[in-house]
């Protein structure tokens, strides 16, 4: 005969169990929901990786939550990377407010790996001030990897010649190597500049040998150089005295010869004059 009393016990304690489960798992859904809302993503201004370039990568971590939480344990793995050789960001536990933004750097030289598209996974472990477990929290960044070409520059100037004062543009041209560039002029007469593409006046006559050096910013920094010649004023000054010699012996003839045939002129005329009388 059944138990009919024994049935209902233990129909309603079963009743009663999934009722306080299905509460329990709406309240840690609540609080997970509440309490762990994170993101962590590459810096925007770090879209691309160069070959054998040490890079600090640095990558964001907010909670959007509204309580803190505490991650202990932040992984970063390459693509290029196998098995379980990961870069470990954090060193200890980090609490992160609510509403709180954090940076994680990462120093690292990227390898010799195939030039293109590649990706970094993230992976976060912590728990909320009242999360019931340890929750993970992942990620996958893209990014490009590109090899660094050699540098090359040039210098240019609008006027290589002229008198005192002689205003002078200088421009740079620059490719390759690993920007932000930075630059230094040597004007050649005590004077220089950090500018790309500065002008310059010089007011004494002289020759001078202007050099550009442009370093890149490549971890081995590339430097390289450039020249031009700016002159100012007469630097061949006994070229312009020879021409004055010459123009000068040139009026002497003329004018020896002018006055000689004046002469003869006159003479034939007195000649002239004799044989009438």
């Amino acid at each position: 005969m059944l138990d009919w009393n024994g049935m209902k016990k233990r129909c309603l304690i079963f009743s009663i169990v999934g009722i306080l489960t299905i509460l329990l798992m709406s309240s840690v859904a609540n609080t997970v929901s509440a309490d762990w809302r994170a993101s962590a993503s590459l810096s925007k201004n770090i879209s691309t990786l160069y070959v054998d370039q040490r890079m600090l990568i640095v990558w964001t971590l907010e909670n959007t939550g509204t309580s803190y939480f505490d991650v202990w344990d932040f992984t970063i793995n390459f693509d290029w990377q196998t098995g379980t050789d990961k870069h470990d960001i954090l060193n200890s536990t980090k609490r992160i407010l609510a509403g709180e933004l954090q940076y994680f750097l990462l120093d690292i030289t990227i390898p010799q790996i195939g030039t293109g598209s590649h990706t970094a996974d993230i992976e976060i472990s912590g728990e909320g001030s009242s999360d019931w477990w340890p929750l993970t929290y992942s990620e996958t960044d893209s990014f490009d990897v590109k090899i660094i070409q050699p540098l090359e520059i040039t210098c240019s100037v609008n006027r290589s010649t002229g008198s005192p004062p002689l205003v002078v543009q200088f421009t740079s041209t620059v490719s390759g190597g690993l920007e932000p560039y930075e630059y230094f002029w040597d004007f050649g007469d005590g004077n220089n500049s950090t500018s790309p593409n500065p002008t310059h006046t010089y007011m004494i006559n002289g020759t001078y040998e202007v050099t550009l050096r442009v370093t890149d910013s490549k971890t081995a920094h590339q430097v390289k150089s450039d020249t031009v010649t700016v002159i100012v004023g007469d630097q061949n000054g006994w070229i312009s005295i020879l021409i004055v010699i010459v123009i000068s012996v040139i009026a002497i003839i003329t004018v020896f010869f002018l006055l000689r045939r004046s002469n003869k002129g006159g003479q034939r005329h007195r000649y002239h004059g004799r044989m009438k009388e």
